[in-house]
């Protein structure tokens, strides 16, 4: 992508990741270009569902739903971004929380993303119900849930590093799920993991999120290697490039992986 083009791109992404899609947020944004209005707007939008939890959520139940969503965005700020009950409350069980996060589930304002055994078709088939990563649906919600400073994401603070991975994972499932709605993760018992692995037509196609500008993939190239696929796609900050079997592709075009997977497949056959 021309220089002119793709810096401006960014840098609208990069408001994007705070603003985020819900649309009352966004009409805020674009008539104001004010990001106190905008966050207001957000904190209206997380107060409905707060109140929608007290409204619709059986009262034995209530409690352990606000556990939950309360405990997500420190649950994201871990380095391994498994979802663990004990981070909801001290000696949290599985079968304690089940329930409340089957209801935010269904409600559309969480995503969870299942631990893949391995890229079989269909996915689904080789999902672990018992291990996942929870997402919100909206990216900006989840900045203004975490109580994140604008300038901390705006200037890129030198401690902001594992949660701006989060934030950036984040953006990117939300980009993928209209298209991909089948999505799960991939870790070994060793450090390799693949942030995302999707079902699509072409076939299972692994995804590496890279929320800086240090690209290197070892956990991507050493799936590539182990399960014999032809290519992966890295999200970055970085241009459209081609090496080896790793399509990088910046972090805005996530949207669009399904329009560009037939020329990716087509650059790969040459």
């Amino acid at each position: 992508i021309p220089v002119l083009l793709f810096r401006p791109l960014l840098e609208a992404w990069t408001y994007h990741m705070v603003v985020g899609g819900m649309p009352a947020a966004v009409r805020t944004w674009v008539q104001d270009q004010d990001m106190r209005s905008c966050r207001l707007r957000q904190e209206e939008i997380l107060l409905s569902y707060e109140r929608d939890i007290s409204k619709h959520v059986e009262p034995r139940t209530v409690a352990k739903v606000w556990s939950v969503w309360r405990s997500i965005p420190s649950q994201l700020a871990r380095e391994n971004r498994k979802f663990v009950y004990r981070l909801v409350r001290e000696g949290g069980r599985a079968k304690e929380f089940e329930d409340a996060i089957q209801w935010i589930a269904r409600t559309g304002t969480i995503r969870l993303v299942h631990r893949i055994e391995k890229p079989g078709m269909p996915l689904s088939a080789y999902s672990d119900p018992h291990d996942f990563k929870i997402y919100y649906s909206d990216v900006g919600l989840l900045c203004r849930k975490s109580e994140l400073p604008i300038s901390t994401w705006l200037e890129q603070d030198a401690f902001f590093t594992e949660f701006k991975g989060a934030l950036v994972e984040n953006d990117v499932l939300q980009s993928l799920v209209p298209s991909f709605p089948t999505i799960g993760y991939w870790t070994n018992d060793a450090t390799a993991e693949v942030d995302f692995l999707i079902q699509s037509d072409v076939g299972i196609i692994p995804v590496e999120v890279k929320s800086g500008r240090s690209v290197k993939a070892k956990s991507l190239s050493g799936f590539l290697d182990t399960y014999g696929l032809p290519f992966g796609v890295r999200f970055s900050p970085l241009n459209v490039d081609l090496k080896n079997r790793i399509v990088n592709l910046p972090i805005f075009l996530a949207g669009s992986l399904d329009r560009l997977l037939p020329g990716i497949v087509d650059a790969k056959a040459r």
